[in-house]
């Protein structure tokens, strides 16, 4: 039988980078929507029009790629929580085997 074992340092350090992977990409799109917005404000023509519609487009697309790195995130982040808390209780019900409890004496320990 297989077994695993967390090491919560490591899980921390993917988790750390992954929101400040999300930070970077929030920044990011940030800096193209205003780019995007100085462009359409400052130029009136056809090939701003194009780049606006293409930048808009971009970010549209960028957004949804965001959004899944935050879903990822967000899962990694509940997985470690429920992997904490199944060690935990293993700990609390392995702990109790060998003591004086009422499975102890019924086992005749």
């Amino acid at each position: 039988m297989a077994t695993s074992q967390k090491n919560q340092a490591d899980v921390q350090s993917v988790i750390n980078g992954l929101q400040e992977h999300v930070s970077q990409m929030i920044s990011h799109a940030q800096v193209i929507e205003q780019v995007t917005q100085d462009v359409e404000t400052n130029f009136q023509s056809l090939a701003s029009t194009n780049f606006t519609g293409a930048m808009r487009e971009w970010n549209t697309n960028y957004t949804a790629l965001m959004n899944g790195f935050q879903t990822f995130l967000e899962a990694t982040v509940h997985a470690d929580t429920v992997l904490n808390q199944a060690e935990d209780e293993a700990g609390v019900i392995g702990g109790n085997w060998g003591s004086n409890s009422l499975i102890t004496k019924t086992l005749g320990g």
